[in-house]
């Protein structure tokens, strides 16, 4: 990513990430409106896994300008969700309601710029992911 691409997300993150709670409820609000069976993924403890998704994207995203940490992160994130269920599609329905919640949260501020900004982030991240859970059905603990 581009320095000019990281400020975009840099400072769309930090209008959208200011409410939580609404950023929450509308990635929940798209990711089920266009994958219904992606809810059972949050049957139990809905209310903290949707801040944590939230928080936990919060920490990707301040790593973004590191890559080690980014790398190391985005794996980990990879190999739970691996645990959790989330099977690699998923991951595509995830960015579209990503993307859809911040253009939410930006109104008339998100740009085609910041909407391509995001897309490349998380498709970083999401490859990151997958390579994490990937990884994880080869070790065992």
């Amino acid at each position: 990513m581009t320095p000019d691409e990281l400020a975009l997300v840099t400072e769309s993150a930090a209008v959208a990430f200011a409410d939580p709670d609404r950023l929450a409820d509308s990635i929940s609000h798209h990711l089920f409106a266009i994958a219904a069976p992606t809810a059972t993924l949050f049957a139990n403890g809905t209310e903290r896994q949707r801040a944590e998704l939230v928080a936990e994207l919060g920490r990707v995203v301040a790593t973004a300008t590191d890559l080690e940490a980014f790398v190391v992160r985005a794996r980990g994130l990879g190999h739970r969700h691996a645990r959790y269920g989330v099977e690699p599609g998923d991951y595509e329905h995830g960015g579209i309601a990503l993307l859809a919640a911040l253009a939410d949260a930006l109104g008339p501020d998100w740009t085609p710029a910041h909407e391509a900004a995001w897309r490349k982030l998380y498709r970083l991240i999401a490859e990151t992911m997958l390579d994490g859970a990937t990884a994880g059905m080869f070790c065992r603990r």
